[in-house]
């Protein structure tokens, strides 16, 4: 035997993470500009241990650890920002205006692992081995398998966007601010956005706000691109199946529309999200140097990128795609889709105010909290192929939008400033959350949690400055 005392394949990822930024800015003709550009990659490569390629044959056994193959994300993005005032003689107040155009270069690569991570091979279980004789083992390494070739390649996308925004202080009291967002993606088209607010200063320490606006969240290049197997061995726990009690493998797949299998199951292209906002609120500053805002918000989200998930029942029409795609004991098969529709209601609260210590500099202390409810409006219908989602399905999709999120974070910020050292310290609270399982008897609830951040940091000059933190 391979394993007589059983075995657990084991996980590794080795990754390598780095940005670069730069920038310069000036004025010319009043104009206040500002141009930079900044680029980052990550890079990891992706190793199952401990593991096996029962399908490839006795003769390739030998090998225990494989390497999965990786994935690379790039950014570059580059942005040209102009400001300025103008007196154009309306309202006797000067007009604020800012415009700005940004390119933004976005990849991602996956690159295929050694040939025995995927590799299907010829070798089917002999007879005496239960449920699974004269079945295909899992391809490739068991617990997860390499990227094939089919599933690698690079993509790439182009985003060239531009905006304006426009501040006019139309009374004594009365503010606007106008801004608009016109963005062309490559892989998408073109989407526009924009926003309107309003704030009326009612006396110098009360002030009312609101907001209306929309705005939208085109799909990342691996929510579109997404694709792994993986599987193992399992014990067939449903008393009503023939193989009831039986060791059988087991393996999942997670595709997408550009994959065959994908095409198959009927998977479609993701959308970007698109959101509709709207907020108002009040500022106060009952004494001085004490600052009191809170703001009520309204997001109705529409195309939201979930995960699907579909059980793979032998006989079934699903079954027989990935059959046909030779992709054997599936028991999921999991993608990206437009599934939901959702909306969020809650407040923000922030209080602060600022202590002079004389001789021993300023301290500033903020107390900030968020409480937000999130509900389904609907959900999106699934390929044909699959059917209708399961009462089961919807309740961890439930759970996953609307309780496995903290609905409230709350903060205490200590910001102390003595000569050219400045001190934080941030302890922050998490609401506790709730996983949704397919039955009550399967959900799992995290107690609320506490985090600290603290950081020391010393000015040097007006462009150096040093920093040390912590996060527990």
């Amino acid at each position: 035997m391979l394993f007589p005392d059983g075995y657990l394949p084991t996980f590794g990822v080795q990754e390598n993470d780095f940005q670069f930024v730069a920038g310069l800015r000036g004025t010319i003709s009043n104009w206040n500009w500002n141009f930079s550009t900044s680029f980052g990659q990550d890079y990891a490569k992706v190793y199952t241990k401990n593991s096996n390629n029962t399908s490839a044959g006795p003769e390739y056994w030998a090998q225990r650890d494989f390497y999965d193959g990786a994935q690379v994300g790039k950014l570059l993005v580059t942005t040209l920002a102009v400001s300025r005032k103008l007196d154009q003689g309306l309202f006797g107040r000067p007009l604020s205006i800012a415009v700005g155009v940004e390119h933004r270069y976005d990849s991602f690569a996956k690159k295929a692992g050694e040939r025995l991570s995927y590799f299907a091979g010829p070798w089917v279980w002999p007879a005496g081995t239960g449920s699974n004789a004269g079945t295909h083992p899992n391809a490739g390494a068991q617990g997860m398998s390499g990227f094939t070739p089919a599933s690698a390649g690079p993509w790439s996308r182009n985003n060239l966007a531009a905006y304006i925004e426009l501040n006019q202080q139309l009374t004594d009291a009365w503010t606007v601010d106008l801004a608009g967002r016109y963005e062309y993606f490559t892989d998408f088209g073109s989407v526009p956005s924009g926003q309107i607010s309003i704030r009326y200063e009612i006396s110098p320490a009360f002030a009312l706000r609101g907001t209306f606006g929309n705005g939208f969240s085109a799909p990342t290049l691996l929510q579109s691109r997404n694709s792994t197997q993986g599987g193992g061995f399992s014990r067939d726990t449903n008393p009503q199946s023939p193989t009831f009690g039986t060791i059988r493998e087991s393996q999942s797949v997670t595709t997408n529309h550009y994959q065959a299998i994908g095409q198959a199951i009927g998977v479609p292209a993701l959308n970007p999200e698109r959101s509709i906002n709207a907020s108002i609120g009040f500022v106060v500053k009952p004494f001085p140097r004490t600052l009191l805002t809170v703001d009520g918000y309204l997001i109705d989200i529409s195309n939201r990128i979930t995960s699907a998930t579909a059980t793979v029942a032998q006989g079934t029409a699903l079954a027989a795609v990935l059959s046909a795609a030779q992709v054997y004991n599936v028991t999921s098969v999991s993608f990206n889709v437009n599934g939901a529709h959702t909306f969020t209601k809650g407040f923000d609260f922030r209080f602060e105010r600022t202590e002079s210590l004389g001789a021993f500099g300023t301290l500033r202390w903020t107390v900030t909290s968020n409480q937000n409810v999130t509900t389904i409006k609907s959900f999106s219908p699934l390929p044909p192929v699959i059917g209708a989602a399961s009462a089961q399905t919807l309740r961890v999709l439930t759970g996953a939008l609307t309780s496995y999120y903290p609905k409230n974070i709350s903060a205490l910020v200590l910001d102390w400033n003595y000569k050219s050292f400045q001190f934080r310290a941030k302890e922050t609270r998490w609401s506790a959350t709730n996983y949704l399982g397919s039955s009550p008897t399967a959900d799992q609830r995290q107690s609320p949690a506490f985090t600290t951040d603290a950081s020391i940091s010393y000015t040097v000059s007006d462009n150096v400055r040093a920093c040390l933190g912590s996060h527990a």
